[in-house]
């Protein structure tokens, strides 16, 4: 078989070759490998193989990059509020690295008797991101605002919040150049970061933002921990590259999935859709995460993080309600999706638009 070619004759071109055998073999003897795995990984440059192939949390999660986060020093404060006020309002967006998000948050603020209002914006009616009626309604329960995997772009209603005399905290992983500046913007794509972190979702970050504060002392020291099965879900359905920590947030959090104490939530979900095997990221990628989205896309959308923050508050019953409704949405979903007679309507109507279009 020519390796050098795919079957259609087109050439391979491989980037990075290692072709220093006798380095490959020492790569594979030192971390007890194949020569095969110790030359791909030499050529996709990967330095640390043992961090790489364990993904322990401690050999890949550090409080100093944790620290070079613009604005992480000014979470403590905001926290700090936080904790003083026993109230907080929570604004995320609908899909499941939003719901995660919010999920991760209210169990951990939860856990120190912090009363926490979630408000999921509804993605036929309001849209992407923040709006004025949803930052007043946050505004009327707590001046403490966290704002969750949206809300960097959303000038407007930063200034909105920040002159309603509201501490505005937005933790986001999308592209922003510019932001109103009474606020604070945990977002490693703005340009004054200088971390390393901008490959990370949204819960990621919720999670590094606990970590540190946990780390600080802002809060008692518990198992944060317990919250890497929904950072592993929201990893995976984000499609972020699974580089280093990311690497290691989904395999610690595939384990706790698989444990013999899972999230009641995602426990329940996996019963309903009758998965008998163990949970890979397979399985969040390409059928628990789409019933979760299928909820967000049909319905309310907190059905999704209703989903995840009961672990323990929440009787079965309840859950087997939600799985149950969430798996009825996802056969709706797929029901309109898949079929033919109006899958051709849809692709009639959008030939019928660009011919208009060119006609003008």
């Amino acid at each position: 078989m020519n390796t050098n070619q795919s079957y259609l004759g087109a050439n391979w071109i491989s980037i990075n070759t290692n072709n220093n055998d006798d380095e490959i073999f020492d790569l594979a003897q030192k971390n007890n490998i194949s020569l095969n795995l110790a030359r791909l990984l030499s050529n996709r440059q990967i330095k640390k193989i043992s961090n790489f192939i364990n993904s322990k949390l401690k050999e890949n999660i550090s409080l100093a990059d944790i620290s070079k986060l613009s604005q992480i020093n000014d979470v403590i404060g905001f926290f700090e509020n936080v904790k003083k006020d026993k109230k907080v309002s929570i604004f995320s967006d609908y899909d499941v690295d939003g719901a995660c998000a919010a999920a991760i948050c209210k169990r951990f603020l939860n856990q120190y008797d912090i009363e926490v209002k979630v408000y999921i914006p509804n993605r036929l009616n309001e849209g992407y991101g923040l709006n004025q009626n949803a930052c007043q309604t946050l505004l009327d329960h707590s001046t403490n605002i966290i704002v969750l995997d949206c809300g960097s772009n959303n000038y407007a209603e930063q200034e909105f919040i920040a002159k309603n005399k509201g501490n505005l905290l937005i933790i986001d992983h999308h592209e922003c150049e510019s932001f109103y500046q009474d606020i604070i913007l945990i977002n490693p794509k703005t340009p004054a970061d200088k971390s390393s972190l901008n490959d990370l979702c949204a819960t990621a970050l919720t999670f590094l933002v606990l970590f540190y504060v946990v780390q600080k002392e802002v809060f008692e020291k518990k198992d944060i921990l317990q919250y890497l099965d929904l950072v592993a879900m929201a990893t995976i359905c984000d499609l972020v590259p699974l580089t280093s920590l990311n690497r290691t947030f989904v395999k610690q959090g595939l384990k706790l999935i698989n444990s013999d104490n899972p999230n009641k939530g995602i426990q329940t979900l996996i019963n309903q859709s009758k998965i008998k095997q163990k949970i890979t990221e397979y399985h969040l990628g390409y059928i628990l995460g789409p019933r979760i989205n299928a909820g967000e896309e049909w319905e309310s959308p907190c059905w999704a993080f209703n989903y995840f923050p009961q672990k323990i508050f929440i009787r079965h019953c309840s859950m087997l309600k939600l799985s149950s409704h969430i798996i009825k949405i996802d056969k709706n979903y797929k029901l309109v999706l898949f079929n033919p007679l109006i899958l051709a309507s849809l692709i009639i109507l959008i030939l019928i638009f660009f011919i208009m279009l060119a006609g003008t």
